[in-house]
């Protein structure tokens, strides 16, 4: 659900992968089996783990260096370091002769007349073409032919429109698609692409286009796992046909608008939801009711949640499966909120940023919590150095982000005693160090 929302970049994902029928059997991995790869060009390689995981950089190649790729989800080149559209069409020819699973693009290369090239790849499964101000509706049009489309993203397109979803909504195999951002797509365009019942993935956030009445097609995608409609506004209907996909694992509503809290209430039908970012929303503490019914949950996001008090955070104390828990920006809440942290003993990641009422009575709470890697401790003027101190039972945290402004009680000797307690963790502050 992360994404680089700069409209200043071209992105192009190109992916050549072994069929699989999606309809029949999940996706496996890893998908691609170990290999070694050179090439005399400046591309970026990258690896992807799991189909969930995010690319990670292995090197950049030059002069024929030679790198291993491991077992994994996805492996690929980039072309951000190419100069010249020769070098770029060399690139393309390389993915199809050596069957490179993927190739990002940032350097605006792709547009209209590139599809040819992109033909050409007749094996083609996976293709993301990202901020791209240079293909029309003549370009993506071409996109039809490739019949073995799976993951298709088209993020960030300014001039996608519904003819090009029309053409799309016919592709047989294609399991996983991203809209985001394209601000000609209407409600037209998604009920289009509501027919393509094969879908497990759909991102539609911020198409402005989008309307309730649009979502409320969703219900049709019955095969759907993973949604993000971000900065929509949804309604009772909406919300009913949303709650009407028990198989989704993953639920991006971030900044998503609404009448009447009472619409969300089709949440509780989630029984299968992993993953559930509410970011930015007027929820109050009835809406946390709802949460604490998905027994499930590992992530809950509720950074800048401002109507969330203490009774709303408690009742989530029971979500014991949770592993990441961002409760930045939440004004209202106190130590009395937290007092039972400490039930959540699968927490891995927490996040407090702007937490400015909870102090030091927290992170004795805290420091039950044996699992948790990642703390953010940013901007919490209450908490003093007896509290700083409790951090150093904290033997597994990797990272602790604090700063000057959360830490005005505590100085720079401090900081210094808590890096020698835990020499493994990652403490950025704004203190420098001798």
């Amino acid at each position: 659900m992360y994404f680089n929302r700069s409209l200043t970049l071209a992105a192009i994902v190109i992916a050549v992968l072994p069929a699989v029928g999606w309809a029949q059997a999940p996706e496996q991995s890893p998908r691609h089996s170990a290999r070694e790869f050179a090439s005399d060009l400046k591309l970026q390689v990258w690896v992807q783990a799991t189909p969930t995981a995010r690319r990670k950089e292995i090197g950049i190649t030059s002069n024929g260096k030679m790198f291993a790729i491991p077992d994994c989800y996805q492996w690929g080149i980039g072309l951000h370091y190419l100069s010249s559209q020769e070098q770029v069409r060399a690139a393309i020819d390389l993915a199809k002769r050596e069957r490179i699973p993927g190739l990002t693009d940032t350097s605006r290369w792709l547009g209209d007349e590139s599809v040819p090239l992109l033909r050409s790849l007749a094996n083609l499964e996976t293709l993301s073409i990202e901020y791209s101000d240079q293909m029309t509706d003549k370009g993506f049009a071409g996109l039809a032919d490739l019949r073995n489309l799976r993951i298709l993203c088209l993020g960030n397109c300014p001039r996608l429109t519904d003819k090009t979803l029309a053409l799309i909504a016919g592709l047989p195999h294609l399991r996983s698609l991203d809209v985001r951002w394209c601000g000609k797509v209407t409600d037209a365009g998604l009920q289009e692409i509501c027919k393509q019942g094969n879908l497990t993935v759909l991102n539609v956030s911020y198409c402005q286009g989008i309307t309730s009445r649009g979502l409320a097609s969703l219900s049709n995608l019955t095969r759907l796992q993973d949604l993000n409609i971000d900065n929509h506004r949804v309604d009772s209907v909406s919300m009913e046909s949303i709650g009407q996909l028990h198989g989704l694992t993953h639920l991006s509503m971030a900044d998503v608008t609404f009448d009447h809290e009472e619409v969300l209430s089709p949440l509780a039908l989630l029984s299968d939801l992993r993953c559930l970012w509410l970011s930015g929303t007027k929820i109050t503490d009835n809406t946390l009711g709802l949460v604490s019914k998905l027994h499930g949950l590992t992530e809950l996001n509720l950074h800048r949640c401002d109507k969330i008090t203490d009774d709303g955070l408690q009742r989530i104390m029971a979500l014991g499966t949770l592993r990441k828990l961002d409760l930045s920006h939440c004004f209202a809440i106190t130590d009395g909120g937290l007092s039972s942290l400490s039930k959540l003993e699968n927490l891995v990641s927490l996040d407090l940023r702007a937490c400015h009422r909870v102090g030091d009575t927290s992170l004795a709470q805290i420091t039950q919590l044996k699992a948790l890697s990642e703390l953010s401790l940013r901007d919490c003027p209450k908490l003093t150095a007896n509290g700083l101190k409790l951090l150093g039972d904290l033997r597994g945290l990797k990272v602790l982000f604090i700063e000057r402004d959360s830490g005005k009680h505590w100085n720079h000797e401090d900081i210094a005693s808590l890096k020698k307690k835990l020499p493994d963790c990652q403490i950025h502050d704004q203190y420098p160090m001798p």
